[in-house]
């Protein structure tokens, strides 16, 4: 243990010794970077630092102040050694570039003593630094009059630059505010611009200020993440999302103003090819942000750049053609926009050292997009203006437009006055030949009409025959055994003569009471009185019929008059007796509440008798063919139904089924006009007919009318 010490120390003696050529003193006054006196060497291999301090002869010195590195995977190691002139304890060495993956800082004294160890970078949590700054700011314990090895270890996915310096505690501090003075008059710049086009675009709904917004919070939010104050702020402890957050927010900046020159300069109307490009650079723009997402920065970030340059420089020379076209819109683009790649070019030769890397240069993105973001708002703001006159114009020319057709319309209406004449005595001729069919048509209508009212009377009158045959056959062959009756009274009437005459009381008595048993006189007596009950009957069921056929009728009632519902349907079952007879069970369900309505008695009695008569006809040949008849009073309205349990209606002829002269019956049965009757009464009647019907399962007509209604 003690050798292997041992040999560590005469290692590292040996390499301190062995670099003394790269050297770096620090006088407390120091202003310039430090490139030129390091030594670097870079590596695909991953190297230990114990390894590293092995490795003499593959160091190199560079002839720049800054060194770049460039866009590599590689790791990247700088030595020097450094010396302390001056008269503090201390000194700190500030790199000022926060985008920096992974970082190590090694001091080593002359003895070959580790005297100070620092690993940061966006791989590992902010608080690893050791203090708050943005930059990576180390404090070197080389104390006064002293020479140490100072070793670093970088890395980066991004483009890799280092520009480091000497200074003390109060320099790191002057230069912190320095850049959060720029960042923040920065921010200011981009917020008003926000809040000022936020406040055009909800007035004016403009889709290119709603762009404009995106476009402006995201170039804002990009710089912001530049100069480190993302992961110090925001994500400090994210590290996957602190090394990826610069491809991250170059791809969202550019996906933004991408898209707000298509909207802003119309591209995709006025050039939809050179549109379908920058849907290319767009889809790039996706394509390194999935790379990113997977790790693959450095290619991510090559194709960020490779899209950032061709395709503002392809932006550029569109606006330009655009503005040559005269569109009002591109001239403001070009100019804003060639601000802003005039800032990109003196940023971009930064880092390929064609310039000096400086405030003004390292700030030149953040001042020309500030440029640009406030031309792009003038441009903006003047297309509200274009708008305007583009509005005005469009209603100078659809104020003409108007005039132009007023014009046509006051010559037309002329020719059209002409022809409305000659119209309207045409249509006169054929509103007469109307009317003249419309009255044949009318009168047709009534015979059809009484020819079914005929028809119907024709059914009642053989009806009524029936009913009344009945009773009368009834009295009348009571008539020859009452007359029989009658002459054997007059027989035993003069026998009685005959006996007071030529007997005595006792032996007349007895020939009497001989003769009455002789004639059956009680039997005799009897049969007169069911004689006399059964020629009663028979009168009362000829008036009963009559009376029926009376209010089935109503031939005294023309106008409408308050009638029992119940009454009616009474009526209306004696009438057609015959047709329903005893084939067919009719079940009477009345409301004994309801109240006289009013109504035309006499149509709703052929209403009734048209339904009623029709389910009869539709039972024929069903077993237990029956009819129920329902009423009810349902508030300011009368609910009739009829229901039977015959075959029901198919489906496909409901519709017709009120139809005039639709028919199912054979020629000759029936003309097609009862339901269609039925249906106008209650039409009539200001009511409504539902037909409740499926196959198989038989068919209702439910029937509403109302209480009252004007006549």
């Amino acid at each position: 243990m003690i050798w292997d010490r041992f040999k560590a120390f005469i290692l590292l003696f040996l390499v301190f010794i062995g670099g003394l050529n790269a050297q770096v003193t620090y006088t407390g006054n120091n202003t310039g970077y430090l490139g030129r006196q390091v030594e670097v060497f870079s590596t695909h291999q991953e190297i230990e630092f114990s390894s590293i301090l092995k490795q003499e002869s593959v160091w190199t010195k560079t002839d720049d102040d800054i060194l770049n590195f460039g866009i590599s995977d590689e790791s990247h190691w700088v030595k020097f050694n450094a010396v302390n002139e001056s008269e503090h304890p201390s000194f700190w060495l500030q790199i000022e570039n926060p985008s920096i993956d992974l970082i190590d800082l090694w001091v080593i004294s002359e003895t070959g003593e580790v005297i100070m160890e620092r690993h940061a970078g966006e791989s590992r949590p902010f608080e690893s630094r050791g203090n708050s700054f943005k930059d990576f700011v180390f404090e070197l314990p080389i104390e006064a009059g002293v020479q140490s090895r100072v070793l670093i270890h970088v890395k980066a996915g991004e483009q890799l630059m280092l520009p480091m310096r000497f200074t003390d505690y109060a320099g790191v501090i002057n230069t912190a505010l320095n850049e959060n003075v720029i960042i923040g008059t920065y921010l200011g710049i981009i917020l008003v611009m926000f809040f000022y086009n936020l406040f055009i675009f909800y007035s004016t709904r403009d889709r290119s200020y709603a762009l404009y917004v995106i476009y402006i919070i995201l170039i804002g939010f990009t710089q912001f993440v530049l100069q480190g104050f993302g992961f110090q702020w925001f994500w400090p402890e994210i590290n996957a999302l602190a090394i990826r957050a610069t491809n991250f927010v170059g791809v969202l900046s550019g996906i933004a103003v991408l898209a707000f020159a298509r909207e802003f300069l119309k591209i995709r109307n006025r050039w939809p090819k050179v549109d379908n490009v920058v849907i290319l650079f767009i889809a790039l723009d996706i394509v390194a942000f999935v790379l990113t997402a997977f790790g693959e920065l450095n290619l991510a970030f090559n194709i960020i750049n490779m899209v950032a340059a061709i395709g503002s420089l392809y932006l550029l020379v569109v606006a330009i053609v655009l503005a040559i076209r005269g569109v009002r819109s591109a001239r403001f683009f070009s100019v804003a926009w060639s601000v802003f790649l005039l800032s990109v070019v003196f940023y971009v030769l930064k880092d390929f050292d064609v310039v000096p890397y400086n405030q003004f240069t390292n700030g030149a993105l953040m001042a020309g997009s500030s440029v640009e973001i406030i031309l792009l708002s003038f441009a903006l703001a003047d297309r509200i203006n274009v708008l305007k006159d583009e509005s005005e114009i469009a209603q100078k020319r659809e104020l003409e437009a108007v005039k132009e057709k007023e014009k046509l319309v006051s010559e037309q209406n002329i020719v059209l006055e002409q022809k409305v004449a000659e119209r309207t005595s045409e249509l006169r001729s054929a509103n007469d030949q109307l009317n003249k069919t419309l009255h044949e048509l009318k009168q047709a209508q009534v015979q059809l009409v009484n020819a079914e009212k005929m028809a119907s009377l024709g059914q009642l009158t053989a009806g009524i025959a029936h009913e009344i045959n009945n009773p009368i056959n009834f009295v009348a062959a009571s008539v020859a055994p009452l007359k029989q009756d009658v002459q054997d009274l007059r027989s035993v009437l003069s026998e009685y003569e005959s006996a007071i005459a030529q007997s005595d009381e006792s032996s007349l008595k007895n020939r009497l009471d001989a003769f009455k048993k002789q004639m059956d006189f009680d039997f005799t007596m009897n049969e007169i009185d069911e004689l006399l009950n059964g020629v009663e009957e028979g009168a009362r069921r000829t008036a009963e019929i009559v009376q029926g056929l009376k209010n089935f009728s109503r031939l005294d009632e023309s106008e409408s008059k308050l009638a029992d519902v119940n009454e009616c349907l009474d009526s209306t079952l004696i009438v057609i007796q015959n047709i329903l007879k005893d084939k067919i069970n009719v079940i009477k369900k009345y409301d004994s509440n309801i109240q006289p309505i009013e109504c035309y008695p006499g149509k709703l009695n052929q209403l009734f008798s048209n339904i009623i008569v029709n389910a009869a006809q539709a039972l024929r040949g069903t077993p237990d063919a029956t009819i129920v008849i329902r009423t009810m009073d349902a508030g300011t309205n009368i609910e009739i139904s009829i229901e039977d349990n015959g075959p029901g209606i198919p489906d496909e002829i409901k519709n017709r089924i009120f139809e005039p002269f639709f028919t199912t019956k054979d020629v000759g049965e029936g003309t097609g006009l009862g339901l269609s009757i039925a249906y106008s009464i209650v039409e009539l009647h200001k009511g409504v007919i539902d037909l409740i019907s499926e196959a198989g399962k038989g068919t209702t007509f439910k029937i509403t009318i109302p209480k009252l209604f004007n006549d």
